[in-house]
């Protein structure tokens, strides 16, 4: 038995107000129900509800530290007000010194996918690599960033040939560091 889509109602709420019967066809052959197209505004207006709801709930928590309030926050591309406010929901709770919204950036579980969060004396890329096919790169240098902000792209494209990144991708050999096992990384 097929599982109701959670956001049927709504959508076919928005196709009437749009003046289409939602159960009219559309598309190809069979196509779909009119409504479908619809869909993805209300999953939109779900998530920017459920947003504004984990804001309040976030108002009630220990203040942020004034050094930390309106921490500067770099988009990377166009995104939805969603992912927007939930980044800026993540950066008003603890001693936040900065927040990035990657390019590929969207609402994530928690914090959005591709969005990263710096901590005073940490790094939180909890919003990366929680989707399906998402992954992680990072990788500590012991040179300085200045010293080799020139060569980036050479040294990006020659770490990705060597250490596997993404989807069905492996090691060959196992990675082991101390890194790794360090609770205060």
């Amino acid at each position: 038995m097929r599982r109701p889509d959670p956001y049927q109602e709504r959508a076919r709420e928005l196709c009437l107000a749009a003046g289409i019967d939602p159960d009219s066809r559309v598309g190809e052959g069979r196509g779909q129900p009119a409504w479908c197209l619809y869909r993805d505004a209300a999953r939109k207006e779900k998530l920017a509800r459920e947003a504004d709801a984990a804001s309040s709930e976030i108002a009630m928590l220990r203040p942020q530290e004034e050094r930390f309030k309106n921490a500067p926050l770099k988009v990377f591309g166009e995104h939805d007000a969603a992912t927007i406010t939930q980044m800026r929901n993540c950066m008003a709770v603890g001693n936040v010194v900065s927040g990035v919204i990657c390019a590929d950036g969207h609402l994530g579980y928690a914090q959005p996918v591709g969005g990263v969060i710096a901590y005073e004396k940490q790094i939180s890329i909890s919003g990366v690599g929680f989707d399906i096919g998402c992954g992680n790169m990072a990788a500590q240098l012991d040179v300085r960033f200045d010293d080799i902000r020139a060569t980036v792209p050479t040294i990006i494209r020659d770490v990705a040939k060597v250490i596997s990144f993404g989807i069905g991708r492996k090691n060959v050999e196992k990675v082991e560091h101390a890194l790794f096992d360090d609770s205060d990384a």
